[in-house]
């Protein structure tokens, strides 16, 4: 199993996101964020053609996930808890001006990403 990647952990609500920050810093940005039970790995492959055609690639894991934190109690994995955490995570790392990608929960965190900066309350500006 190949993942030449280097991890990278940011504490947010008590909790260590593991993420993958590739590429260089410029804005050309993509969010790829993953669904369930997957993890950043699932973007290994896609990670690299990206990085090439001169993106940047920010990959988290969510919480209970991947090398992020596990919570103890199934029912603390709520999709709010997630939202929150997820948007934490983009407004630390300050990404803006961002392309996301998302699959299967992955997919609705984006959608959510998307309406939430429409509405003003920005997270992705």
């Amino acid at each position: 199993m190949e993942f030449p990647f280097l991890s990278r952990f940011i504490e947010i609500d008590g909790l260590s996101v593991h993420y993958l920050d590739e590429g260089s810093e410029n804005d050309k940005l993509f969010v790829l964020l993953h669904g369930v039970p997957a993890w950043s790995f699932m973007y290994r492959n896609i990670i690299p053609i990206l990085v090439d055609k001169g993106y940047r690639v920010v990959c988290p894991d969510l919480i209970g996930f991947g090398k992020s934190d596990q919570l103890k109690k199934a029912s603390d994995y709520t999709y709010n808890r997630q939202f929150s955490i997820l948007c934490s995570f983009i407004r630390k790392l300050e990404l803006k001006n961002t392309v996301v990608y998302g699959q299967d929960w992955g997919a609705g965190f984006a959608l959510h990403l998307c309406v939430f900066s429409q509405s003003g309350r920005p997270v992705l500006n």
